[in-house]
């Protein structure tokens, strides 16, 4: 049986207080001289017990799966042959069909949908893609805007992806993410200063100053009354006539 070769601690855990009693050494571990494994664990082998297989209360698995990718109802099945057994009886009985099975093509391999499945002699290995981590039957994603290890320019955003992720120049600067560089809205025109004001570059940003003769934040100015306010420096014996920005 699949759950009694001495690998089967790396895809299942057999959970022996849950097995009816008399049933208990169903599940011990052959020798390694009385097995021959041939291909990688099968969990849909004919020869597997189902999860809930000799329990002792209905809904107590006996055998719990460590792989989250597997589909637990089809453990146990006694339908047919999978691609592994058939295998392994043409060989065990000298067949001349006994050839290695490529996992990877035949699509019987376990990889996760994240991995890359590379067929070796009578196994397969699974390696997790670029972006996730993992032992190649479970990846999970990488998030390398929060563990730092993205290459995004210090004056971009990171955003996250399934396996991958972005980076996006911030406001002020451009670039593809990975190379930002400051953008001079004074320059190009693209300031919002008012029209009464000066634009002054700065790092992925600008500042707007009203003026001489006028009054505002920058982006709004509005003409100063000398003559009203009494700023002006005219004579005590002229005239003060205010002008936009002047008098």
């Amino acid at each position: 049986h699949e759950h009694n070769r001495l690998d089967r601690d790396d895809y299942v855990v057999i959970n022996a207080n849950n097995i009816r009693e008399g049933k208990q050494e169903q599940y011990d571990k052959e020798d390694e001289s009385a097995i021959q494994n041939l291909t990688p664990y099968d969990y849909y082998s004919i020869m597997h017990y189902g999860v809930e297989s000799n329990t002792k209360s209905l809904g107590l698995q006996t055998i719990t799966v460590l792989d989250k990718n597997i589909d637990i109802d089809r453990i146990g099945q006694r339908t047919d042959l999978s691609d592994s057994d058939a295998f392994e009886i043409r060989c065990m009985y000298g067949c001349a069909s006994c050839e290695a099975i490529n996992e990877c093509e035949m699509g019987t391999d376990n990889c996760h949908i994240n991995a890359d499945c590379l067929d070796t002699e009578l196994s397969y290995t699974c390696t997790c893609q670029d972006g996730f981590s993992g032992d190649g039957f479970s990846c999970t994603n990488i998030n390398e805007c929060e563990d730092g290890t993205d290459n995004c320019h210090i004056n971009a955003d990171c955003s996250d992806t399934e396996g991958n992720y972005i980076c996006t120049c911030q406001n002020g600067f451009s670039g593809d993410g990975f190379s930002c560089t400051n953008i001079n809205e004074c320059e190009d025109g693209t300031d919002k200063c008012h029209i009464n004001a000066d634009c002054s570059d700065t790092e992925g940003n600008y500042i707007c100053t009203c003026q001489n003769g006028f009054t505002g934040d920058g982006f709004s100015c509005t003409n100063i009354n000398e003559c009203e306010d009494g700023t002006d420096k005219c004579h005590i014996n002229a005239d003060c006539s205010d002008t936009g920005g002047d008098y």
